[in-house]
């Protein structure tokens, strides 16, 4: 899924939900948080497993 797709995924929610601007950007930015955290996670994991056993 391409970043144009999500944001349209996000507006079909935001208008099928009629969520108000301020709620729908609250939610949008949570939900930005929560997947660069997974993503700076997950990029950290694999950093240590390529460094580890290497002494």
């Amino acid at each position: 899924m391409g970043t144009d797709d999500f944001y349209r995924l996000f507006e079909g929610f935001i208008e099928e939900k009629q969520l108000d601007p301020i709620t729908a950007k609250w939610l949008l930015e949570r939900i930005l948080s929560i997947l660069f955290t997974n993503s700076e996670n997950q990029k950290h994991k694999k950093e240590k497993d390529n460094t580890s056993g290497n002494y």
